[in-house]
């Protein structure tokens, strides 16, 4: 514990020593922590909680991609519909 305690002593001395050096350790280390805590809390607001609505396994997408491209339409949970028309204007 002695040899901890002097180690610690003197990482303070060094960086005392070298001003620049801590506040640039300093500033990458609050960056990192920032962007990891902005992308979990983003990754937990998308991914990990349940949608907001009732039932949200029978959700579907419905999308269409272009003039002569068919729609489709993909369920998300229970129910799984596969459904392609093609559309004519």
């Amino acid at each position: 514990m002695q040899s901890f305690w002097r180690d610690l002593r003197y990482a303070l001395r060094l960086l005392l020593k070298n001003p620049g050096v801590t506040l640039g350790a300093g500033i990458a280390l609050a960056l990192g922590i920032g962007a990891n805590t902005a992308i979990f809390s983003l990754l937990d607001a998308v991914v990990l909680r349940p949608l907001p609505y009732k039932d949200p396994d029978q959700l579907v997408l419905a999308g269409y991609a272009g003039q002569r491209l068919p729609l489709q339409i993909l369920s998300t949970g229970k129910i799984r519909i596969r459904a392609s028309r093609a559309l004519r204007p």
